[in-house]
């Protein structure tokens, strides 16, 4: 066998040094770097890995239909996941929610009012303190109710609620935009207030759920004129009580 040498040639005998001097080699890695991603703060509905972003929408039938296709595959229904389909980062889908609730059948069911005042308290103070994302107590998000009740409510809203998105468009946006939100937040403050009082007050749950419903149809499609009868409707609801506490007395 026959062995190959190589002797390193003496530098001091080279005249060209550069032949030499170390190489600029490019290190690489062994393994692929992840690039830095910015840090952002997600919700709660962001963080499962079920849940899908919420839907922006603009019609009372297409949040409707949303629901029921959510809902339509569970033996229950919990405010939880009702609160993910619409979204908990919106003041006007959850309002929006209430009022069909109120509104609906379901609003007879004993308990349910109070749920929602508070649900529209919560919402509301936190809209006027400037949250940006809504906080629901956790027995309040496991409230559910049985699926072959929500699709039947549902069913029972979707004449009603073709009728509206026929009449709805942008006016008087001014009544619905920053310092009118917060005006009608406020409203709805008063309303939730009121809303365990109208538990023994008869039409005027259902009387507060087309106002609360109204405020936050008007606020979705940006429409100053329903927000305005949404105001008569808080009028009415607010007789509606006080005449029923003054025949009760």
């Amino acid at each position: 066998m026959t062995l190959l040498t190589w002797t390193a040639p003496d530098p001091a005998s080279v005249t060209d040094r550069s032949r030499f001097a170390p190489a600029m080699v490019p290190v690489i890695p062994a393994w692929p770097v992840k690039e830095a991603t910015p840090h952002v703060r997600m919700g709660a509905e962001s963080t499962s890995k079920t849940s899908r972003m919420p839907v922006e929408f603009t019609s009372l039938q297409q949040l409707l239909e949303h629901i029921a296709a959510t809902a339509r595959h569970r033996e229950r229904v919990s405010l939880d996941l009702v609160l993910r389909v619409v979204g908990r980062r919106s003041f006007a889908p959850v309002l929006l929610l209430v009022g069909i609730i109120l509104f609906s059948p379901l609003s007879g069911i004993p308990g349910l009012p109070t749920t929602m005042a508070i649900l529209v308290l919560l919402v509301t103070l936190q809209l006027l303190l400037g949250r940006h994302h809504f906080w629901f107590p956790q027995w309040m998000l496991q409230r559910s109710i049985a699926n072959d009740k929500l699709l039947t409510a549902l069913k029972w809203l979707e004449k009603p609620a073709a009728f509206i998105d026929n009449w709805l468009k942008p006016r008087l946006q001014f009544l619905v935009r920053r310092s009118g939100t917060f005006v009608i937040a406020l409203i709805c403050t008063l309303i939730a207030l009121a809303l365990p009082v109208m538990e023994v007050v008869p039409f005027s749950a259902t009387i507060a759920g087309i106002a609360l419903t109204a405020f936050g149809l008007a606020l979705m499609a940006h429409d100053g004129i329903l927000a305005l009868v949404a105001f008569c409707l808080t009028a009415t609801t607010m007789v509606t009580i006080g005449m029923g506490l003054l025949s009760a007395a």
